[in-house]
């Protein structure tokens, strides 16, 4: 009677000689595959690599490494200033064919937002006045039915040659 292989007692080198087939079995099988054998003492290089680019992405991000991305348009403070104005100055045409009128200065640039109890009010006309990159508010008046919207530019003082205003300054008359 024969008795199975699982029960049977077996040497210790049969067991080797096992072992050995089954890894020579298992590392055939990887090859063909081609999945990477990272046994300990073989083929560093790969397992390096992956620690060279750990250790790289850690330290920049322990030592917040500021990365530079492309810059989102214009950020030259005049040209930013200039657009802003163009918006105010559409929003106040929009205000005027909507009301009949442009805001009192008294009202300021405010009415834009909110509604001052005018009825044929139809703003919201702009989110939000944002202050010009100088850190001042846009500075709106109206005298004797004529616009007057401008920043003070770089020098923060009104009436001098490096004011901004909008682009066109033709506002229709009232």
């Amino acid at each position: 009677m024969a008795i199975p292989g699982g029960l049977r007692k077996t040497t210790f080198l049969e067991r080797k000689k096992a072992l050995e087939r089954i890894a020579r079995e298992a590392e055939r099988k990887r090859k063909a595959l081609r999945i990477p054998n990272f046994k300990f003492g073989r083929k560093p290089s790969s397992i390096f690599l992956i620690l060279v680019i750990m250790v790289i992405v850690g330290g920049m991000l322990i030592g917040g490494v500021n990365l530079r991305f492309p810059s989102r348009g214009n950020r030259n403070p005049e040209a930013i200033a200039a657009r802003e104005l163009k918006n105010l100055r559409i929003a106040l045409e929009h205000f005027r064919q909507d009301c009949g009128r442009y805001p009192e200065t008294s009202e300021g640039l405010k009415t834009l937002i909110n509604n001052p109890g005018i009825p044929e009010w139809n703003g919201p006309y702009v989110n939000l006045i944002k202050p010009d990159p100088w850190k001042q508010h846009y500075r709106y008046s109206l005298d004797n039915g004529k616009v007057i919207l401008f920043s003070c530019g770089p020098d923060r003082i009104q009436r001098t040659n490096d004011d901004l205003t909008p682009e066109t300054a033709d506002f229709a008359p009232l």
